[in-house]
């Protein structure tokens, strides 16, 4: 050859350790050796703080967020200095060194870090105490943590030894205990066991129940929200006043919030208003654009809002209206949609109508939102949603009808439309995308996913490769983000051609749905299986309304332009009549076509997407399949997906690719499909074959969907970079072929998090 390019050369041997490492073994040898107590004596003590049995479907909650501590000597003035919060504050654990994240204790004497929860339970589930190692400055771990509770702060009960890693190389460690039993207690203490060195620097102390109730560990925003119980409903008296006047119903009301995530009172107060402050049915509507005049109610972050009315009788409702300040010069932004749903029980929730805010011609200009419904609706409870970014300014929502209602005026479940399935995520079920529990994103543009790769998915290999079980149920066929040949991208400036070329990919002999459907036969017949199949998906492009020479779709000798909405209509027909044509004369015998997937990951106000998604929506479901999509953590519109005709939506917790994310973004995008009736896209960046952070990341991943139930009870879609799962599936690296093992075990409902013991490998 003229040229050899080389990288990252390796050499691996067996040799001796250094003399810190085989010190630090010996630590931890004679802390095995000197553990005395058996079994029997473990479970003695434990029987007198035993409590409650611990589901660990419902979700982790960090008990110990907030509460006070103390310790058996004092922690070291400079540096490192404990200012009585850091230990209990909830941070996101894994700190740099030079974070200032640790409170330091000097090393030589045994250490007790005592947490004192805000009450006793009966359900302590799991504890956590966080640590720096860097043994070649003398920070140290500690050969093991004993932890311990009491009730009454005198007598503690052993419950758990964890002992130290043995990679003296390992920065960031966890001692970390789960009990399969639940105990008793209001103290919980940290035994650090003597070690000689310079220095303890510790992170977190932490304390995990798993309950569904909510749990107040600190002051929120805003209080629950709450309506009175209604087992039938109830009209307004005929001599009320201005009974069949069409009024303004809310005028003067008071209203609840909700954020799409919960807020903390101490951290937002100053930057959103209170339920109390009543400016928005006040009847004064803010004359200018000043957002500090006292008229324009602030909200911030927690990613959208729903306020909430209860109109005391079901009411005849007919308009609404709301005005929105745009202030981009300050940070303040009108939401991409505002969506009125209506009650009549405050528990089921109907969507009678979303609509576009248009964003003004002016900045700084006032966006004012007026609809009318498609009919009068009769209904007692009301909300008024909106996606909230950053800043969102509102002023006087003014919701109009009569107190009168016309016999034969429907109620919302009375409309045909399908009630909001809110407070559960989306769970597998025959009704949604034909049934599927884990979908994998296969990027067929590549041109790599041959039936060896897919032999990897389909089925569950040995580490000879020899099948064992099915994995993967699902797969989603989609190009890969880079450019087209034309210059375009999936999901913008895209052109027939570009969608051709897509088209032409996905059919290709000995590949992608071809190779699928091969190792599905070899997998069935394997497994003896003769009726499995896998269900596939497509993806549907997006047509940018720049796009106003795309090319001649039907025949008729006129390019399809773009910015008609009538043209994007007709080139998405085109392309799904071109899919499931060539789909059905392929004949593939094992696999299943269940739906269709928008790719773009966000809703694009400018790009008329309202319409454009309505309108491909009703197409899909004329042919008797459903449509779905995978939209970026935060991303415009996530929040009322259903008002976009999606039948499905899973979320991007977009933890894995950043090292600045925080692990609060697991438990924030875990409540957030519980809330919104989504699903979870798993996500794995192959840095991690090379960088712990990445696998830890990919790790939590997997681990959140113990801790808060997404395992078990959500549909998943997972992110690879094309064949990662199938690299992991035959390395040689038992470290990395975990990554594979672990992700089956999560397929299949069975992965322990916390196993009882390591096999030595």
């Amino acid at each position: 050859y003229a040229w050899l390019f080389l990288d990252e050369l390796t050499v691996i041997s067996d040799t001796m350790g250094t003399s810190a490492e085989v010190e630090y073994l010996k630590l931890l040898d004679e802390a095995y050796e000197n553990d005395n107590l058996t079994n029997q004596d473990k479970l003695s003590a434990l029987q007198s703080v035993i409590g409650d049995e611990i589901d660990r479907s419902k979700p982790a909650v960090l008990y110990s967020k907030g509460c006070s501590f103390n310790s058996s000597y004092p922690a070291v003035t400079e540096n490192h200095t404990n200012d009585g919060k850091k230990l209990t504050n909830g941070s996101d654990t894994g700190s740099s060194f030079e974070s200032g994240a640790w409170v330091g204790y000097e090393c030589g004497a045994q250490l007790d870090i005592t947490v004192v929860l805000k009450q006793e339970r009966s359900d302590l589930a799991d504890f956590s105490l966080s640590m720096f190692n860097r043994p070649s400055t003398g920070i140290m771990l500690p050969a093991y943590v004993d932890v311990s509770v009491s009730q009454d702060n005198k007598t503690y009960t052993l419950i758990g030894r964890i002992y130290a890693t043995s990679d003296i190389e390992q920065s960031n460690y966890s001692f970390r205990l789960a009990l399969k039993q639940g105990v008793k207690g209001k103290y919980v203490r940290f035994t650090l066991a003597q070690t000689e060195g310079s220095l303890f620097l510790i992170e977190e102390a932490a304390v995990y129940v798993y309950t569904d109730e909510p749990i107040m560990i600190g002051k929120t925003l805003y209080p629950k929200v709450e309506f009175p119980a209604v087992s039938e409903s109830t009209y307004w008296p005929a001599n009320t006043a201005d009974y069949k006047k069409n009024t303004n119903l809310i005028s003067k009301m008071s209203y609840q919030i909700a954020a799409g995530v919960s807020l903390s009172f101490s951290e937002e107060s100053q930057y959103n208003f209170p339920i109390t402050n009543m400016i928005l049915t006040d009847g004064v509507i803010s004359p200018d654009f000043n957002y500090s005049n006292g008229k324009w109610f602030k909200t911030h972050q927690g990613f959208a809002r729903s306020i909430y009315f209860d109109l005391t009788n079901n009411s005849t409702v007919t308009e609404f209206s709301v005005n929105f300040l745009q202030y981009k010069t300050v940070g303040i932004s009108v939401p991409g949609l505002v969506t009125l749903s209506l009650s009549d029980d405050g528990i089921s929730w109907y969507v009678v109508k979303s609509v576009p805010v248009p964003k003004t011609q002016t900045d700084p200009g006032i966006s004012n939102v007026k609809v009318k419904l498609d009919r009068p609706v009769q209904a007692r409870f009301v909300r008024f949603t909106f996606d909230v970014g950053v800043h969102v300014f509102l002023d006087e929502i003014q919701l109009f009808g009569t107190k009168y209602v016309a016999q034969g005026t429907p109620k919302p479940h009375e409309l045909g439309i399908k009630d909001e399935l809110s407070g559960n995520m989306l769970a597998p079920s025959e009704d949604i995308l034909g049934g599927v529990t884990d979908v994998m994103l296969a990027y067929h543009t590549n041109e790599i996913l041959t039936k060896d790769v897919f032999l990897s998915y389909v089925a569950y290999l040995d580490s000879e490769r020899n099948i064992k079980d099915t994995m993967f149920d699902g797969y989603l066929f989609l190009p890969s983000t880079g450019a087209f040949p034309s210059g375009g991208h999936p999901f913008k400036n895209s052109k027939k051609s570009d969608w051709d070329y897509v088209l032409e990919s996905v059919f290709k002999k000995d590949l992608n749905l071809d190779a699928l459907n091969k190792a599905v036969t070899e997998v069935k017949t394997a497994l003896n299986m003769p009726d499995y199949k896998v269900k596939v998906y497509y993806t549907l492009l997006y047509p940018s309304m720049s796009a106003t020479d795309f090319g001649d779709v039907d025949g008729d000798g006129v390019s399809e332009d773009f910015s008609k909405l009538e043209d994007r209509l007709k080139a998405e027909e085109w392309y799904m009549n071109e899919f499931l044509s060539r789909f059905e004369a392929a004949d593939y015998e094992n696999l299943t076509f269940s739906g269709f997937y928008w790719f773009h990951e966000t809703i694009n106000s400018d790009e008329d997407d309202l319409n454009t998604l309505s309108g491909v929506s009703d197409i899909v479901h004329e042919k008797n399949t459903q449509f779905f999509w995978i939209p970026y953590y935060s991303a415009k519109g996530y929040n009322q997906w259903t008002s976009y005709g999606f039948d499905a939506v899973c979320l991007q917790p977009n933890y894995v690719f950043s090292e600045d994310a925080i692990y609060s973004r697991i438990s924030d995008a875990a409540t957030l499909i519980k809330l919104l009736n989504m699903c979870i896209e798993i996500e794995f960046n192959n840095e991690a074959f090379n960088n712990d952070q990445y696998y830890n990341r990919y790790m939590d991943y997997l681990k959140g969907g113990v801790h808060y139930g997404y395992m078990t009870g959500s549909i998943h879609m997972y992110y690879q970079g094309v064949d990662d799962f199938h690299r992991a599936s035959i390395s040689k690296n038992a470290k990395i072929r975990t990554i594979y093992d672990n992700t089956y075990q999560f397929i299949k409902g069975t992965l322990n998090i916390y196993p009882d013991k390591l096999e030595d490998t």
